[in-house]
């Protein structure tokens, strides 16, 4: 199976995706039971799987999502965006921080704010 160029981008597919971590975000524990960054991770990454398999996209935000925290932290590894949250911030605030970090991407990439906004 092969997977949609990355020059394809379905709007509509990435719109829900923001929207759902929002959502999560707000209310963790109806989605994924607690607050935890790890959690909202093994969530979004089934998505995405399954979003793979199922409807052969891949979205664009984890790797974008990726390069803008590595940037934000000013970290020279390819630490995943979940783990380098938590080296710098309490379990506790992880969610918190995750989501200001998600509108800090979103407002500094005018690609995906046109979307968020959409």
């Amino acid at each position: 199976m092969k997977v949609m160029e990355i020059t394809e981008f379905d709007y509509e597919l990435e719109y829900m995706y923001f929207s759902m971590l929002k959502k999560i975000g707000s209310n963790p524990g109806m989605y994924i039971g607690d607050s935890s960054i790890e959690k909202i991770y093994c969530f979004t990454s089934g998505y995405e799987y399954a979003l793979k398999n199922i409807k052969n996209y891949k979205l664009r935000f984890d790797d974008m999502f990726q390069k803008f925290v590595i940037k934000y932290y000013n970290c020279e590894n390819d630490i995943h965006w979940d783990r380098l949250i938590l080296m710098h911030n309490d379990s506790k605030v992880a969610v918190d921080v995750l989501l200001k970090l998600i509108d800090l991407f979103v407002e500094e990439s005018d690609y995906f704010s046109q979307i968020w906004q959409s």
